[in-house]
């Protein structure tokens, strides 16, 4: 979207909401004077910055929409107990470990049975509770059905998909296993286990720098942060190489770029969200920093460093700085951790 700022300050307001009834709302890309001041709230930027010029436009996102197909029809099939969308395996297709699409495809499955779960949580905080108890109820069947027809216990992977007569399509490609492992579509510690081995693939990165966000954010809630550390400290340097550091010496990128260069995709943009999987990691992966309740009146500080001995970082929450220093020497390990005064 291009907004015309010559005349009046701008804010871009992302409201995400169930229904009619708006969940949060977060404004983005406020100008105030010519001035851009990040993310804030409309109102308070009016009321701070004394300007009667802001014009505010609002994107809505329905979050009950993205549970439908792109006809806007519920596109779950009661019969198989799976859905049937198809979407973003992973760019560009040639990535994709030569996934095989079919009509119940495993990775969207998981998705969404990730987004019910959600829903259902979302619900409960709302008081909708039928609405809670039908996605959780959907969901539950979701990750029963995909486990008891996509799952290959013998190998210890997800096949790719389901045709329309429930023929299974064997190929089991990184992707299938990765994002069921991403969203916990198993049973067990030991089943986690036996995909995770699969997905960190002996520390070799599969697929774009799109999907490596679900490898390494699988393996570290799975329990194998050591390895998800191996593959984001890969040191292989050299070009095309899959891994962070070729991005950062050959392609001399220095922000989030599309793709790891233009061998996997000649027309790369540097500036593309889905490649700031490192940052993110580190924050949420490593370090384990996550709110636990809106707002991060509570979070959760939870240390991974698998072979890394010293860890130092400082990241924003909405409370203030959160700071973390970890140092490992000899059998001592030193945690020390500064968080805001008002959380």
């Amino acid at each position: 979207m291009i907004i015309d700022t010559h005349d009046d300050d701008t804010t871009v307001v992302v409201v995400f909401a169930r229904g009619n009834e708006p969940i949060f709302a977060q404004s983005f890309d406020v100008y105030v004077n010519g001035r851009c001041l990040g993310v804030g709230s409309a109102r308070q930027q009016e009321h701070d910055y004394g300007t009667d010029h802001t014009a505010i436009y609002y994107i809505v996102y329905d979050a009950t929409d993205y549970l439908k197909n792109s006809k806007g029809v519920d596109n779950f099939a009661e019969k198989v107990g799976l859905v049937t969308n198809d979407g973003l395996v992973d760019w560009p297709i040639s990535e994709r470990d030569g996934f095989v699409e079919g009509t119940y495809n495993t990775p969207f499955n998981a998705i969404f049975y990730g987004a019910y779960s959600t829903m259902a949580k979302i619900d409960k905080v709302l008081h909708h509770d039928d609405d809670a108890a039908h996605y959780q109820d959907r969901a539950a069947t979701i990750k029963e059905n995909l486990i008891a027809k996509l799952y290959d216990d013998a190998t210890g992977r997800f096949f790719d998909s389901l045709n329309a007569d429930q023929q299974i399509n064997r190929h089991t490609s990184h992707h299938a296993s990765a994002y069921a492992l991403c969203y916990g579509v198993y049973t067990d510690q030991a089943m986690a286990d036996r995909l995770s081995q699969f997905v960190a693939n002996d520390g070799q990165f599969v697929g774009s720098i799109y999907f490596i966000y679900f490898m390494l954010k699988d393996l570290f809630e799975s329990g194998h942060a050591a390895d998800a550390i191996t593959l984001l400290t890969d040191p292989n340097d050299q070009k095309d190489h899959k891994s962070f550091a070729a991005i950062l010496d050959s392609l001399k990128a220095t922000i989030a770029p599309e793709a790891r260069s233009n061998f996997y995709k000649p027309n790369p943009t540097l500036s593309h969200p889905w490649g700031a999987t490192p940052g993110l990691t580190i924050v949420q992966g490593i370090l384990g920093i996550m709110p636990i309740e809106p707002g991060f009146s509570t979070f959760r500080i939870k240390v991974r460093p698998g072979k890394l001995t010293h860890l130092n970082l400082t990241t924003p929450s909405v409370k203030g700085l959160i700071t973390v220093h970890y140092q490992q020497e000899a059998d001592n390990r030193i945690l020390e951790v500064a968080v805001p005064m008002n959380a």
